[in-house]
């Protein structure tokens, strides 16, 4: 093979490991609709007072199931893993609390906290195509 062959093999490997040409916050759009679209429910079923503690604890593993299910773009992961994250903490104190027990644990409170802030943080980095260190 001609250094010609060599450099066009290797470019067309570097390309097609770049994956989509489209920026992140074109390639990510759709999945944050549906991320605001399940926060929304999750939000609602927070505030339904018609709801009791359990009931409330269902709507959010619910939630929480689609919001597994969903398919962020690769450049998106990191987002979806610190959403996913909050969810999980936010269930595990919401299941403390349901059993009367008001004093959930300021380590899941932190936790939860903290995870919502990379998610943040990440759908910043996402939406906007830059990488922002902390």
């Amino acid at each position: 093979m001609t250094r010609k062959h060599w450099l066009l093999i290797i470019i067309t490997i570097a390309v097609a490991g770049c994956g989509s040409s489209e920026p992140c916050a074109v390639q990510s759009k759709d999945y944050f609709y549906e991320v605001d679209r399940l926060q929304d429910k999750f939000l609602d079923a927070a505030r339904d007072p018609s709801l009791d503690a359990y009931e409330t604890v269902d709507e959010f593993e619910a939630i929480y199931e689609e919001a597994k299910d969903l398919k962020p773009p690769s450049c998106a992961r990191k987002a979806h893993d610190h959403l996913i994250t909050w969810y999980e903490l936010v269930i595990e104190g919401s299941k403390v609390e349901a059993t009367g027990d008001t004093t959930v644990g300021l380590e899941v409170i932190d936790a939860a906290d903290e995870a919502l802030h990379q998610f943040s943080i990440e759908r910043i980095n996402v939406t906007n195509d830059f990488a922002f260190e902390e």
